[in-house]
């Protein structure tokens, strides 16, 4: 049992100067990981509506401050006032295989905790509810233990493969990959969130009209809902206009709506979609929300 148990206490060492304690002032505490000197990257509604935090290790506190959050992955950025720990370095999401034996890694007090669990479903690019995607959906066969989120879900050679969450996709404990990591961060840092494109609407998935025949795509996004002076509006879309695509992307419902605008505020896009029972397109310009 010795040679079973050492790669993973040899992992645990390598990782723990990278996990630190999060505290927000709230009853409970959670955990982050340093991705750069002085920078830590923690769950965002671990947080709250905290304007300043702690990030500890062990005897060691650092105040910290908020750079930037995203509600849709659950990334925060945190910059710490003086540095403490090193940075932990990722696999890429495409070295990473089901049935992998791991650990989550969280510091919800002094000391770094582990949970043994294995990676139990694996896909590609995932779009998640409130917009946004994961660039490879990573998640473990149970529950993570309260404290853990935003902590490191790290192999047996003490490379993390993600940070730790149960907010980005409700009922489901994922690994969020470095790719998506690295690319929410540089948003938070160039914007203290991530801008997000907008119509101004709010949609209903609907069965397609029988008098459009037979089509690959049998359900759209009703407008059920449009604001008065919003993208869509200036744009020429109607209040029951029922959405097929943007720019070149499916919409069936509001999930594909606010994914296919995710990564296109301020741009002009091709908007397909029904009324009176017939296909027509437009081109408007998406709005923007999110950012500092």
């Amino acid at each position: 049992m010795a040679n079973i148990a050492e790669p993973f206490v040899a992992a645990v060492e390598r990782a723990t100067p990278s996990v630190v304690r999060v505290s927000s002032g709230c009853a409970r505490s959670g955990s982050g990981i340093f991705v750069e000197s002085g920078l830590v990257v923690t769950s965002s509604r671990a947080l709250r509506d905290a304007e300043r935090v702690t990030v500890s290790q062990a005897d060691e506190r650092r105040e910290a401050s908020i750079v930037g959050r995203d509600w849709a992955t659950d990334i925060a950025l945190l910059k710490l006032e003086s540095a403490i720990g090193s940075p932990l370095e990722f696999t890429a999401h495409d070295k990473v295989k089901v049935g992998r034996l791991c650990l989550a890694l969280g510091r919800p007090g002094r000391s770094v905790r582990a949970s043994m669990r294995i990676v139990g479903v694996l896909a590609g690019e995932t779009p998640l509810p409130a917009g946004g995607k994961l660039d490879a959906y990573i998640e473990t066969d149970r529950a993570l233990p309260g404290g853990f989120s935003g902590g490191p879900l790290v192999g047996v050679d003490g490379k993390a493969i993600g940070m730790n969450t149960r907010a980005a996709i409700r009922g489901a404990d994922l690994a969020i990959p470095h790719a998506t990591i690295t690319r929410v961060v540089a948003q938070l840092q160039a914007h203290g969130g991530v801008p997000r494109g907008y119509l101004g609407v709010g949609v209903q998935s609907v069965r397609l009209p029988a008098s459009l025949g037979q089509q690959e795509q049998t359900r759209g996004a009703m407008i059920m809902a449009i604001e008065d002076d919003g993208p869509a509006t200036k744009g020429g879309l109607l209040l029951g206009d029922i959405l097929l695509s943007l720019a070149g992307d499916t919409v069936r419902g509001p999930q594909e709506l606010a994914a296919a605008l995710f990564e296109r505020a301020a741009q002009k896009v091709e908007v397909s979609f029904v009324r009176s029972g017939q296909k027509q397109s437009i081109e408007l310009v998406t709005g923007t929300r999110g950012g500092a």
